[in-house]
């Protein structure tokens, strides 16, 4: 990666440090669903399988 996503929101493309916030905030999102869960029952595990799926989904568009 060479340079932040751009990212828009609601009509309003952030700013290169605002996008940055935004991506390591999925990252340490990912981290911690990674290393916490959602909870060992059913649906936190549903949850957080689907969040990560989002996740890598998004990662995909931030890293081509």
């Amino acid at each position: 990666m060479t340079k932040e996503p751009d990212i828009t929101i609601n009509g309003i493309t952030l700013k290169t440090n605002q996008a940055m916030t935004i991506r390591v905030a999925i990252e340490n999102f990912d981290l911690d669903l990674r290393e916490n869960g959602l909870g060992d029952d059913g649906n936190g595990k549903v949850i957080c399988e689907g969040y990560r799926r989002c996740i890598n989904e998004i990662r995909s568009l931030i890293f081509r």
